[in-house]
């Protein structure tokens, strides 16, 4: 079997992320020692990820985990997509923040192959956009690599909560809905209505699926959102806590140290600093 390793002879010079333009082209089959994303850009081509062919099209990505093993088929030369490789330290860090075993979870999962929209290309165009001018702002640099992973493996996880045909339909169509920033300021009862079930009956459904409650799966995304805004932006705490429906700013805050070990207001500043 022609077999390689190709962590030998790609790094991440900082340890945390990093990132490729890559025409297509023939490679033999061979893993990593840490998380690929994969998007492609511009024309189609095919890979063969875990023994199995998957054909890849335009804003189509994978994101590939330690030791799955892929290998790119022949294509057209000027076809080429984004690589965005990631530390498995980096990832744990991010995965952390939403459970203890989400890291395990996504690395026993079938690998994400996801089907992006046009908007969320578009964000992490911006990401790397941004990074191309902050060659040497290492602080900025360093944060903006983080936020954009977190963005990707956010994206990735929803992906994959939403590929999961073993999830009953309604499962799926909640996920959706929750990962759309104009419902997380929504009360549970009143996005679940817009599925017709009451909250007892969709809480059983929706924990046997996912093994999270209704409450953790909502209070991720917000969390998530929130580091994004907190970084990206400059939008007011305050005014980002009534974004996310939160009752009071100090029932922000504690939800928010919770999660990431620090307040809103903290982790803005360590990034802007």
């Amino acid at each position: 079997m022609n077999f390689r390793k190709c962590y030998e002879k790609i790094e991440i010079p900082d340890g945390l992320l990093d990132y490729q333009w890559n025409k297509n082209f023939y490679f033999h089959k061979h893993n990593h020692d840490f998380w690929e994303f994969s998007l492609v850009c511009k024309g189609s081509y095919q890979q063969i990820i875990n023994g199995k062919k998957v054909s890849m099209q335009p804003n189509h990505a994978v994101l590939l985990r330690p030791d799955d093993t892929h290998q790119f088929l022949p294509s057209d030369p000027d076809d080429y997509h984004l690589k965005v490789l990631m530390s498995c330290n980096l990832v744990k860090r991010i995965y952390g923040v939403v459970s203890d075993n989400l890291y395990d979870e996504m690395l026993n999962a079938n690998f994400p192959f996801m089907r992006l929209h046009p908007s969320e290309v578009n964000n992490i165009n911006k990401y790397i956009t941004y990074m191309e001018t902050l060659q040497n702002q290492k602080s900025k640099l360093i944060s903006t690599k983080i936020a954009l992973a977190q963005y990707i493996l956010n994206t990735a996880y929803l992906n994959s909560l939403s590929n999961n045909n073993s999830y009953p339909k309604v499962v799926h169509e909640f996920i959706l809905e929750m990962s759309k920033p104009q419902n997380l300021a929504l009360n549970v009862n009143e996005v679940i209505a817009m599925i017709n079930y009451s909250y007892s009956h969709f809480e059983k459904i929706f924990k046997k699926a996912t093994n999270m409650s209704l409450h953790q799966f909502i209070t991720k995304q917000k969390i998530n959102y929130a580091m994004n805004a907190l970084t990206e932006t400059d939008i007011d705490i305050l005014e980002l806590s009534n974004f996310l429906g939160y009752s009071s700013l100090s029932h922000f805050y504690k939800i928010f140290k919770k999660h990431c070990n620090v307040s809103p207001a903290s982790y803005r500043r360590a990034h802007k600093e």
